[in-house]
Order: C-alpha cells, then sequence, then structure tokens
C-alpha cells in the first residue's frame, strides 16, 4: 500500500519531470537532421520559386496574389524556424523558436480560412463581392485578422504555460518546505 506521503512524492516528480527544460528538445541523429534540412530546403525552395512565378503572373487578381503569397511565407518561416530548431540545443532558444514556428502555422490556418471566405463570398454573393472589394479592404481585413489572430494565440498559449509553471513552482516550494520540517 502507498502511503500519502509517497503518493504526493509520485504526483510532485511526474510534475516536475513534465516541465523540465528538456519539453521541446528533440536529439536527433545526425542522419534526421540532415533529411530534416533536405526536406525544409526543398519546400522552401518551392516556396520560393512559387512566389516568384506568381508576382510574374498578370492574370491572377490582386487579393489572391496577396493570400496565396502571405501563405507562401508563413509556410516558409515554419518550415525553416522548424528546421533550425532541430539543431538548437539550448532550452529558452528552442522553446522561443517553437513558439514562432507554431505561430507562423497559426497564421498560414488563419490565411487558409480566410482565402475560403473569400472565395464562397465571391461565388455566392459576387455582387456584395465587387462592392466590398479593393486591394486596401483585403490587405486591412486581413492584417487585421492576423494581427488579432496572433495576439490571441499568443496570449493564450502564454497564459498556458505561465499557469503551468506557476502551478510546478507552487508545488515545488511546497514539496521544499515539507522536506526542510
Amino acid at each position: 500500500m502507498v502511503s500519502e506521503d509517497s503518493n504526493s512524492t509520485m504526483n510532485t516528480n511526474h510534475i516536475t519531470s513534465f516541465v523540465t527544460e528538456e519539453l521541446f528538445l528533440e536529439d536527433h541523429s545526425m542522419v534526421i537532421k540532415c533529411l530534416a534540412v533536405i526536406i525544409g530546403l526543398i519546400s522552401l525552395t518551392s516556396c520560393i520559386l512559387t512566389v516568384i512565378a506568381l508576382r510574374r503572373t498578370r492574370k491572377v487578381p490582386k487579393s489572391t496574389k496577396y493570400l496565396v503569397t502571405a501563405l507562401l511565407v508563413f509556410e516558409g518561416m515554419f518550415v525553416t524556424f522548424s528546421t533550425v530548431r532541430k539543431f538548437i540545443q539550448e532550452p529558452f532558444l528552442n522553446t522561443s523558436i517553437h513558439v514562432f514556428a507554431m505561430s507562423s502555422l497559426q497564421l498560414a490556418y488563419t490565411t487558409v480560412g480566410m482565402m475560403s471566405i473569400e472565395r464562397c463570398l465571391l461565388f455566392h454573393k459576387p455582387m456584395t463581392y465587387m462592392r466590398l472589394y479593393s486591394e486596401r479592404f483585403i490587405i486591412k481585413v486581413t492584417a487585421s485578422v492576423w494581427i488579432s489572430e496572433l495576439g490571441i494565440f499568443l496570449c493564450v498559449r502564454y497564459a498556458i504555460c505561465y499557469l503551468r509553471f506557476r502551478k510546478h513552482n507552487y508545488v515545488t516550494v511546497k514539496s521544499q518546505f515539507t522536506t526542510l520540517h
């Protein structure tokens, strides 16, 4: 039978092992890192070439060019951050790069959603789309959505981290206090 003291020690050790510096660190072999770099370079190159080709075409509407370019830039940022993160072993920097990668991925998802809304509005209510459509309007709306979404994403992410680490610190201090007596 497990006593109350050993049970609380087990819970403390579980929380301590969950919230450690090695939470985001991944120690991959050099072969996997090299493969990640190759895949990342192929992905990043295709993003850059697509943006260049898209910028040279004239038949694509400007709002579509803008949104697809933004999607490719966010995807390129995600691939770059995710690839670089595999080589960094310093916990704070690794975690920061992970947050930047997740933020750019979240912005890419948001951009896909905005592209879907724009296309639905175009096909289902073409007169409303033509009345509202202007390049400035699309840029203002997308920029405000990106800023607000990024703010909400980062606030929620850091609030969760704050609550988790605050809880961890309370448990650590409590366990250290009980071991002193």
